[in-house]
């Protein structure tokens, strides 16, 4: 048995002060789920609109004004990755936003005539990082290591990236410049986990699995890749379990 001290209270919120044969290295660094948000009802799995952006910013969080030749659409978002959003700020492109079959969770494309400018998936690969990059860009890699999160535990993992030098291992919270079809762009794995936990507990659970991340385009070189950490206030998995209700 071993003690780790980051185990403590105001370290990792969900995570308990206790002795343990071994904690996940990445557990600060995983960040929490990122979400998207459409300001009318989808229709379909996917909705993609032409026009030009808008874009406000404000801590983690981003608003863009789409305005489109039927009318204008307002897209929200969150993500720890600290990407420099400013050059998505007028922009004439491509905006597409898909569900996912399972969470209902959305994702965000943003493409121009060059190629992808952003992409946001928020809890798994979709459609749209297969309209972006191609199938198989992101896949899951090696494990990292368990985390306990209440009465479950978290099994952390790292990817591996499709690049035009090949395939390149990212890990959570460490952003990678990397070239694709020719473009720059900086990757930031948010999160890849699957939980775990005994059967006879009465738990329901938001989010079992995720593999989230963040690609946005930057100019050759200047991608920002400073290791990022989890903001305090926030749990590693967004507090998504609770207690199950009873059975009728």
């Amino acid at each position: 048995m071993r003690w780790t001290p980051w185990l403590c209270p105001g370290l990792l919120p969900t995570i308990g002060c206790g002795p343990s044969l071994e904690y996940s290295p990445y557990a600060n660094s995983t960040l929490p789920p990122p979400s998207v948000s459409i300001d009318e009802e989808m229709s379909s799995s996917r909705r993609d609109l032409t026009g030009q952006i808008g874009l406000e910013t404000s801590g983690d969080t981003f608003e863009l004004d789409l305005s489109t030749n039927v009318g204008r659409v307002q897209i929200s978002g969150r993500s720890s990755a600290g990407s420099d959003l400013s050059f998505l700020d007028g922009v004439d492109g491509r905006v597409s936003v898909a569900e996912d079959a399972v969470s209902d969770e959305l994702s965000l494309l943003i493409v121009d005539d060059s190629g992808p400018l952003f992409l946001l998936e928020t809890v798994t690969p979709t459609v749209l990082t297969r309209d972006a990059f191609g199938v198989n860009f992101v896949i899951t890699a090696n494990d990292l290591g368990p985390v306990p999160v209440g009465t479950t535990t978290l099994s952390l993992t790292s990817v591996y990236v499709g690049t035009d030098d090949g395939e390149v291992e990212a890990f959570p919270g460490e952003p990678l410049e990397v070239v694709i079809g020719g473009l720059s762009y900086r990757f930031v794995l948010l999160a890849s986990w699957s939980r775990s936990y005994d059967a006879e507990i009465n738990l329901q659970c938001a989010l079992d699995e995720i593999l989230s991340y963040e690609v946005a385009r930057v100019e050759p070189g200047t991608a920002s890749t400073i290791p990022l950490e989890r903001p305090s206030a926030r749990g590693i998995d967004n507090n998504a379990c609770s207690s199950a209700p009873p059975a009728p």
